[in-house]
């Protein structure tokens, strides 16, 4: 076993991990700690360049340290900030932001990097308020998350950052016999909560196409587990299935719905979202997010709207109450058949979606010699590097971009100032409190 040894930890960088360097300079990295805090570390593995260690004891704590809300933080590997107070995360998580800028040189300093930033969105709710939870289960159909550094199945009764609708499900999946035999054919679930309802559909990556017996379990689930209003087993390359077999149109009562703000004296946008589609866990925060993106951009009838990673429409069709014509483009089959029933729910005639890479996408509307007002760029964790070639045909005066993953939002800020942006707005927006993730937007204009 390695030795323990004292650590000054000197920030926290990506991944919620403190840095700190060993007597003999090399960079250790742990979790669970806080800048300024003195640690005792044991070195779980070594890598190049680097140690990865293991929190043993805090000898000198932070202020902003705080007693964890939940029994498994520390074993759950759900979330990592729990151990700081909120307003330190904020202040953590901007940070680590401007760490980001710097390296990717679009600030020459910390302090530079700080001064390019608006004060972070805190989240209206620091806990309870995830929508939507994706579960794990083992060989033994205990139901969990996996534990930190490892696919082992931390079994868990509740979520602190989980709605309470989400809670009561989560706290009777395993009392459903049905639900049980279903679990013998699936590895990962989740948990969906439509708001306006407060009741959830329970989605299952399932293993095979279900058989008879399989869809009768569906059906006893159903009526077995209180708060739950529908079950459906998700298999690879064959879709949807319901009790009554493979789902051609998804029901009414499946669908997740959420409201978003359009601005004052607009009416408010409804979303049907299909489970399976891409939407914000986070609600209220969400909401906040819509309202400040219509403000930067700021759209009026003459104008045009690009999304082109437009999901369920949860900023095309706010937009669209303003704008005189948006187009929405996506990958995902669920989010754009959502997108365009929500436009029609909507009647916003001037809105419409297609599914299509955004990279094509953007390359055909290029061909057919479309110009945009504005687009909207909100990619994947792996940014949109690819669509970045088209940009300048298409013409957009502004450029609209929300980054979850701050590496490759750097990466393509560097591509989009190189032709001709630059960025006048730029946001951290907490929506995943108690974890280190963050979600920043960016505006930026051609001149």
């Amino acid at each position: 076993m390695s030795e323990a040894f004292s650590l000054a930890v000197e920030k926290v960088v990506a991944g919620g991990l403190g840095l700190g360097h060993r007597s003999d300079g090399m960079v250790v990295l742990v979790p669970g700690v806080l800048p300024g805090e003195q640690v005792r570390v044991r070195v779980r593995h070594r890598k190049k360049g680097f140690l990865e260690g293991d929190l043993l004891a805090v000898e000198t704590a932070s202020p902003d340290r705080v007693a964890p809300g939940c029994p498994l933080y520390g074993r759950c590997g759900g979330c990592d900030f729990q151990h700081a107070s909120y307003p330190a995360q904020l202040r953590l998580k901007q940070d680590i932001l401007a760490q980001h800028l710097v390296r990717g040189r679009l600030a020459a300093s910390l302090v530079e990097a700080i001064a390019m930033l608006d004060e972070p969105l805190p989240s209206p709710r620091s806990l309870g308020y995830r929508l939507r939870l994706r579960l794990h289960v083992d060989k033994l159909g205990q139901v969990g998350f996996h534990r930190f550094h490892s696919h082992a199945v931390v079994p868990v009764g509740q979520c602190l950052i989980a709605r309470d609708g989400i809670n009561c499900v989560l706290a009777i999946v395993g009392t459903s016999p049905c639900l049980r035999d279903l679990f013998e054919h699936t590895s990962e679930f989740e948990i969906l909560l439509s708001p306006a309802e407060d009741l959830c559909v329970l989605l299952l990556d399932f293993a095979r196409k279900p058989r008879p017996a399989d869809l009768a379990m569906v059906r006893g689930a159903v009526q077995q587990l209180a708060g739950v209003n529908e079950v459906l087993l998700r298999v690879a390359g064959h879709g949807l299935f319901s009790a009554e077999g493979l789902v051609q149109q998804m029901r009414d009562h499946a669908m997740i719905r959420l409201t978003l703000p359009a601005g004052q004296g607009v009416a408010p946008v409804a979303l049907a979202v299909e489970p399976g589609g891409f939407y914000q866990v986070n609600q209220e925060q969400n909401e906040r997010l819509v309202g400040l993106l219509r403000d930067w951009a700021a759209v009026g009838k003459d104008q045009r709207v690009l999304d082109l990673f437009c999901g369920v429409g949860n900023f095309s069709l706010p937009l669209a109450r303003v704008a005189g014509q948006v187009a929405g483009m996506d990958l995902q089959g669920a989010a754009v058949r959502s997108a365009i029933r929500n436009a029609t729910l909507n009647g916003l005639n001037n809105a419409g979606f297609t599914k299509m890479e955004a990279a094509a996408g953007a390359r055909r509307l290029v061909e057919l010699g479309e110009r945009f007002d504005l687009l909207l760029l909100d990619p994947p964790r792996g940014g949109c590097r690819e669509v970045l070639p088209h940009v300048a045909a298409l013409a957009p005066k502004t450029i609209i971009y929300i980054s979850c993953d701050p590496a490759t939002l750097t990466r393509d800020l560097g591509d989009l100032i190189g032709l001709g942006y630059s960025i006048k707005k730029m946001r951290l927006l907490d929506m995943f409190p108690q974890t280190s993730h963050l979600e920043t937007m960016v505006m930026l204009r051609r001149d």
